[in-house]
C-alpha cells in the first residue's frame, strides 16, 4: 500500500523546517547542530568561511573578527558585539589570513592579558 504523496514530495522539495530567529551576523545553525560562519567579500559575491563552532558566540565572534580585518577598526556598526570589538591586527582581504584571525578570535579566552599575547603573536608571525 503506498501513501499518499504530499504538494512537497510532487515537486521535488523538503518542507521547509521552523524558522530559526537570527541573532547573529553571518551565523547560522546547520542540521546537525554546529553553529558556521561566513562572510563575504565587500564588493563581491565571493564568501570566506569562518568555521564551525560549538556555540553561536563562537561564531559570532569569529565573524567581528573578519568584519574588522576586511573593512577596518573603525567599521563597528556592523559587527555582533559592538561593545567588544576585536583588535585590528592588520586590514587584509587574504582569506587564509582572515580565516586564521577570525578564529583566533573566536575560540580565545575571555582574558584581556591572553588576548593581548595572541594577538601580539599573530602580528609577529603575520610580519615574520
Amino acid at each position: 500500500m503506498r501513501l499518499p504523496r504530499t504538494d512537497c514530495q510532487a515537486n521535488g522539495t523538503l518542507p521547509a523546517p521552523e524558522k530559526v530567529m537570527r541573532k547573529y551576523r553571518g551565523v547560522r545553525l546547520r542540521q546537525w547542530g554546529k553553529w558556521v560562519a561566513e562572510i563575504r567579500l565587500p564588493n563581491s559575491r565571493r564568501r570566506i568561511w569562518l568555521g564551525s563552532y560549538d556555540s553561536p558566540e563562537k561564531a559570532a565572534r569569529a565573524f567581528d573578527a573578519a568584519f574588522i580585518c576586511l573593512r577596518g577598526g573603525e567599521a563597528i556598526a556592523g559587527l555582533n558585539f559592538p561593545e567588544s570589538p576585536p583588535t585590528v591586527v592588520a586590514r587584509t582581504s587574504d582569506p587564509r589570513e582572515v580565516l586564521a584571525y577570525a578564529t583566533l578570535h573566536a575560540n580565545r579566552l575571555s582574558s584581556d592579558a591572553t588576548i593581548a599575547q595572541e594577538e601580539a603573536a599573530l602580528l609577529e608571525e603575520e610580519t615574520a
